[in-house]
């Protein structure tokens, strides 16, 4: 497990550089970047599926072990956003590179397809944050049952 969470950490790490750059209007970096976390999040979504995929295959009935597999699924749908996210973010940035360009013509849509992608990362992050809400109160779930267990 703490192998998928290096490799989403990275992914968070370029999505951040991703975001850097926007700011200062370098759209080439923002795409590279974009493409770069898009790779992590994808394979930390696909490993927390893998890993709650053989905790099933176990086939045990635990109540500890059925939250930590909802767990799991809810940390891949959190990468699977950023994923997707990041797929709007950096069309975004490609429609903006063009927009920006010296030679771009009056009636160009680039700026307002770029806004478009925008919106839809930014409906992306919020399903990603609503998975965070679920994910914390798995968390709380499963420290509660922890908890009465060790009191048993």
């Amino acid at each position: 497990m703490s192998e998928v969470s290096i490799i989403s950490q990275k992914g968070d790490s370029y999505y951040s550089e991703a975001s850097f750059f926007y700011e200062n209007s370098n759209y080439n970096s923002v795409e590279s970047n974009c493409r770069l976390a898009r790779g992590y999040y994808s394979d930390s979504s696909q490993k927390y599926r893998e890993i709650k995929s053989e905790i099933q295959k176990a086939n045990i009935e635990d109540s500890l072990i059925n939250i930590y597999s909802e767990f799991l699924e809810v940390l891949a749908e959190i990468k699977l956003n950023m994923f997707e996210a990041c797929e709007h973010f950096e069309s975004a940035s490609r429609y903006y590179d063009k927009y920006y360009d010296a030679d771009t013509p009056y009636d160009d849509q680039s700026y307002d397809m770029g806004a478009l992608e925008i919106d839809s990362m930014n409906e992306k992050i919020k399903l990603h944050d609503e998975n965070v809400r679920k994910y914390n109160s798995l968390l709380g779930d499963f420290k509660a049952e922890m908890g009465e267990r060790l009191n048993e």
